[in-house]
């Protein structure tokens, strides 16, 4: 985005589920700073978590979502990454990508790594990153739970002050440097490839996250051994949504 606007290219960014007005200021506070205008945030404004629990707002939100794609007709799109770590985000990258192949949109489709807390042996590198973070305090741009080819966006260091400058914007979010402790480094994205939504994107049970928490359970009688990733209750309804909406648009 920063690199596009440099070029005098073009910006579009929609936004799912902000709808608090300090948030929206703070977005557009934040995107001012690389002359993205006001005319180009698009603000969808449903409620985090619980309008996408329901038919008809994932319906009207696909609707939403095809006229803006069909109007911007952009060479690419980039969504949130389809890894268990948020459902706003898992939902987004099914409504998106979903309309996009329905209609056969002709664009570039990537999607990049936000948090999730998918950790097993099959994710080496992601269970290192996080000894790391802990014990160094050093801090990592988020990774995929699954292999593939991840391509890591070359920012100069101008850029990646820009991008901390952008986070710093956001007062409501951006509490003890969370955003720039979490993503002020460069980009990680990759190629967009169907995911089978109808399953959760990782196994949950082959996580660590939930033998850990399993174990303090047995132990302790406190703990909750879906309280990480994605509960299966929460997918139950994900999935639902899916069967319901992929005959449409």
């Amino acid at each position: 985005m920063i690199q596009t606007m440099k070029k005098r290219g073009k910006v579009t960014v929609v936004y799912m589920t902000l709808s608090d007005p300090n948030l929206i200021n703070d977005a557009i506070s934040a995107m001012s700073i690389i002359n993205v205008k006001k005319k180009d945030l698009i603000f969808l404004k449903y409620k985090q978590i619980s309008d996408f629990k329901k038919y008809e707002k994932v319906k009207e939100a696909m609707k939403r979502i095809k006229e803006i794609l069909l109007k911007k007709k952009p060479d690419e799109v980039y969504i949130p990454a389809y890894e268990g770590g948020h459902r706003d985000h898992d939902i987004s990258n099914y409504m998106v990508s979903h309309v996009i192949n329905k209609n056969k949109i002709k664009t570039k489709v990537f999607e990049s790594p936000e948090y999730s807390l998918f950790f097993s042996f099959l994710t080496p590198k992601r269970i290192i990153d996080k000894i790391i973070r802990r014990l160094f305090k050093m801090n990592f741009s988020p990774s995929f739970i699954t292999h593939g080819k991840t391509i890591t966006l070359k920012m100069k260091k101008d850029e990646i002050e820009t991008k901390k400058e952008m986070f710093m914007k956001y007062k409501t979010k951006n509490v003890n440097n969370t955003l720039i402790k979490n993503y002020g480094f460069c980009d990680k994205y990759r190629k967009y490839t169907q995911h089978n939504y109808l399953k959760p994107p990782f196994n949950y049970r082959c996580s660590l996250a939930y033998w850990i928490t399993k174990i303090i359970h047995l132990i302790t009688g406190k703990g909750n051994v879906l309280k990480y990733g994605i509960g299966f209750d929460d997918f139950k309804e994900f999935r639902e949504i899916v069967k319901k909406t992929e005959n449409i648009y």
